[in-house]
C-alpha cells in the first residue's frame, strides 16, 4: 500500500510524494536538520523556490495531520 505524504501550507499542498520521501525536506524547513546561516540559505535557494514562505506548515500522512512546524525568519 503507497501512502501519500503532503506538506501544506496556508491550506495549500505545497509538496506531496509518496511514504518516507517528504519528512527530511519537512525536518530542513522547520530548521531540525539545518541551523544557521545553512538554514537560511536553504530558504533562500530551495524553500521560497518552491513556494513556501515563512510560517506555519503542515506534514500529513493520508490527509492525516503529523506534525505542525514553522519556517522561521
Amino acid at each position: 500500500m503507497c501512502i501519500r505524504e503532503e506538506i501544506k501550507q496556508n491550506g495549500t499542498t505545497i509538496l506531496q510524494g509518496n511514504e518516507g520521501s517528504l519528512k527530511v525536506i519537512f525536518n530542513n524547513l522547520i530548521g531540525k536538520n539545518i541551523k544557521g546561516v545553512a538554514y537560511q540559505n536553504y530558504l533562500n535557494n530551495v524553500a521560497f523556490n518552491a513556494g513556501f514562505e515563512y510560517g506555519k506548515i503542515l506534514f500529513l500522512k493520508d490527509q492525516k495531520l503529523i506534525e505542525i512546524g514553522t519556517i522561521e525568519k
